[in-house]
């Protein structure tokens, strides 16, 4: 990629975000906001029509995706995912039917169908604090309803394994190919669905 991300540095000795990010490869939000606001980040003008993109992730890493998000709108891209605005969290004794919980689900759901692809971002299992796995049944649905898929981190079960998915190990690498498929940057950004 030419204009590839700048390298890593620390915000400070006791930031635990950075230890977080030093340990996953994910780049802290500061880092991403320096970059597209930064002389070297490329502006062209778009050449497609912006893709709809779902971004699928754990809800406890909404702040990464948020930042994942803003770059994204920065290649033209627009973002499905209303869940990423913080509303679409629920208890778990919040989890029957007829519940908000019910309603996020069915919004979760409409905002994959108006999705061009479904971008997954698995994370090494937890111990302690089990997630529900919400983001693998969105994974599940945009590839049951013939929506394109790709990973950005480990394969984390046989699903990912079908050959038709893209993955990609780190958000950087994802960027890289997005340049090389021809998304430019563009001045016009993305929006996020309201």
């Amino acid at each position: 990629m030419p204009n590839a991300i700048p390298a890593r540095k620390r915000c400070s000795a006791q930031c635990q975000h950075c230890e977080t990010v030093e340990q996953d490869g994910m780049l802290t939000k500061r880092e991403i906001i320096e970059y597209i606001t930064s002389p070297q980040f490329p502006r062209r003008s778009p050449k497609t029509k912006p893709l709809n993109l779902y971004l699928a992730s754990r809800y406890s890493r909404r702040d990464a995706i948020i930042s994942y998000a803003e770059v994204l709108m920065g290649y033209g891209f627009n973002i499905t995912s209303r869940w990423i605005r913080g509303y679409h969290q629920a208890s778990n004794e919040q989890l029957y039917p007829g519940s908000d919980a019910e309603q996020f689900a069915r919004d979760d759901l409409n905002d994959i169908e108006d999705a061009d692809e479904l971008i997954l971002f698995t994370d090494p299992p937890r111990t302690g604090h089990p997630s529900r796995g919400g983001q693998f049944v969105e994974f599940g649905y945009a590839l049951g309803r013939g929506i394109p898929v790709t990973i950005v981190g480990k394969r984390a079960n046989v699903f990912c394994c079908l050959e038709n998915i893209l993955q990609f190990e780190t958000f950087g690498e994802l960027l890289a190919h997005l340049e090389s498929e021809g998304h430019p940057i563009t001045e016009s950004k993305g929006v996020l669905k309201a």
